[in-house]
């Protein structure tokens, strides 16, 4: 479902950067994902303990704002503060996190669509990826779900800048030779849309969890309106596209 179309002049759209996580790749449940990672350790599972990876994600992103260093051992670091019961069992949040890096690309799905659209998309434009998490994890779920094949390049933090400035968005444009305003791209947070809006680059939000206007909150309406498109399905993009309602 197209939920808003402002993309004016999409003909002139020549290159597209893609988001990876809850844009082309989804997961299956994080909860379930923890859970059998730690039985895998011999390790219980506990709810408090989703809340700490939650949590030793954010904080990596903000180590990485502040730092410029995107570093499995800081994330590492993080999981053993954060999840401190893993000294109980003569675990460290390095072992957690290689174990999670094991199973995670198997841990995500992509909607019956997806493959079918990279490869109507790929013939007509340039597709890139640019994801805030590790380099290696991204390429997994990409070669898990046989769709490497149709990006440029992957970039992450660990070559360049994490998104939450329009600093990295400006990187990629010269990096590349684009213009702005030949450039599009989609992913499903703030941090896809707004740094990307500010240097010129043409927006396309999109949220799977929309069925109904009834299903939009205040966060995701604040998106649809900074976006330049919002869709609720990946195939969508070539309808915002080619503008065939």
């Amino acid at each position: 479902m197209v939920i808003l179309d402002k993309l004016t002049e999409s003909n002139s759209i020549k290159s597209i950067f893609f988001d990876i996580d809850g844009t082309i790749t989804r997961w299956k449940d994080v909860r379930s994902f923890l859970t059998k990672a730690l039985r895998e350790l011999d390790m219980p599972y506990k709810e408090e303990y989703l809340s700490g990876l939650y949590k030793a994600m954010k904080l990596n992103d903000y180590n990485t704002l502040t730092s410029g260093l995107m570093d499995e051992d800081a994330y590492a670091n993080l999981l053993g503060i954060y999840i401190s019961d893993l000294k109980n069992f003569g675990l460290t949040g390095k072992d957690l996190k290689n174990k999670m890096f094991e199973l995670e690309a198997s841990q995500t799905y992509i909607d019956d669509d997806v493959y079918e659209e990279l490869t109507h998309l790929q013939s007509e434009y340039h597709l890139y990826c640019y994801t805030n998490w590790f380099k290696i994890q991204a390429m997994k779920k990409l070669e898990y779900h046989n769709l490497d094949k149709f990006f440029l390049a992957v970039h992450t933090p660990e070559d360049m800048f994490i998104k939450q400035s329009s600093i990295a968005y400006q990187y990629l444009l010269e990096k590349y030779r684009l213009k702005p305003e030949e450039t599009l791209f989609i992913g499903d947070s703030k941090t896809d849309i707004v740094p990307s809006k500010k240097v010129g680059i043409k927006t396309i939000y999109i949220n799977y969890d929309i069925k109904t206007e009834d299903d939009i909150n205040a966060s995701s309406m604040e998106l649809i309106n900074a976006s330049d498109a919002s869709i609720t399905k990946f195939s969508d993009i070539h309808v915002v596209l080619s503008k065939k309602y």
